[in-house]
């Protein structure tokens, strides 16, 4: 069963412009989250190459996964800075708690 997307909310994954060469053809294809902000009169979007469908030129298909490395490095960073502030927080609340005490 599958639930519906809120209005304000959309995933959708499109083709792109099918390049030839060599008798090669490739297509790519990307992912884009679109959020709606009705009460800003704007809104987010993000997109994200998700793969490429590559066609031989003797018809045989392949979908090549497309490995997006900066997405990965910022949700790295993301994920380390929540880990700083963390630890920056509990240290913080540690000194506050021996100044109390002394």
């Amino acid at each position: 069963m599958s639930r519906a997307m809120p209005e304000w909310l959309q995933i959708e994954t499109r083709a792109g412009r099918t390049l030839e060469n060599q008798g090669w053809r490739l297509t790519p294809f990307a992912q884009s989250l679109r959020i709606r902000w009705p009460f800003l009169g704007g809104g987010l979007i993000w997109n994200r190459p998700v793969s490429v469908l590559a066609v031989a030129p003797d018809g045989q298909e392949s979908i090549l996964p497309v490995t997006d490395i900066t997405r990965q490095i910022i949700w790295t960073i993301y994920g380390l800075a929540l880990l700083v502030a963390l630890v920056a927080g509990l240290e913080s609340l540690r000194l506050k708690r021996k100044a109390h005490r002394q």
